[in-house]
């Protein structure tokens, strides 16, 4: 004797309609612990600026006459900034730096800013560690002392 559609469905009407809620709510809950949130790592950056560092002067480029090998490692697994623009003075480059704009466009293009100049990066500018800051990233910052005041 074959088996009618009408004869499938009728079926599933002989079953409880509380019954199919609660197999509903079973599955949905294993899909939801199953589909928790994997917790994102945040990500681990360090900057390293050097004043008057060469190009070739650290040995991941395959030139430097002195092997560097903590910031090969660093290198290695890492990002490697090699495309870019500095400028000869260091307070244009430092601006632009923590800016990720041109210097010209800060109106630093061209000399380094001296103690009890009028002028600096515009207060209006965002600068990195704001940026870091505000994804609550700790953003500890250990500089140089040039010329007796901080840069």
């Amino acid at each position: 004797m074959a088996i009618t559609l009408q004869d499938y469905m009728a079926s599933f009407r002989r079953i409880p309609r509380l019954t199919v809620l609660r197999i509903l709510v079973i599955l949905y809950s294993i899909y939801c612990i199953d589909a928790q949130p994997q917790q994102v790592q945040k990500p681990h950056i360090i900057m390293i600026v050097a004043d008057d560092l060469g190009w070739d002067d650290v040995s991941f480029h395959g030139f430097a006459p002195d092997p560097t090998p903590t910031l090969d490692g660093l290198a290695n697994s890492g990002v490697i900034l090699n495309n870019y623009y500095v400028s000869p003075m260091d307070s244009p480059s430092r601006a632009a730096f923590m800016t990720g704009k041109y210097a010209l466009n800060l109106g630093l293009q061209h000399d380094t800013i001296h103690n009890k100049q009028p002028f600096g990066v515009p207060l209006k500018e965002k600068l990195m560690p704001e940026y870091l800051r505000a994804v609550r990233l700790l953003n500890p910052c250990r500089r140089k002392v040039a010329a007796g005041f901080l840069c």
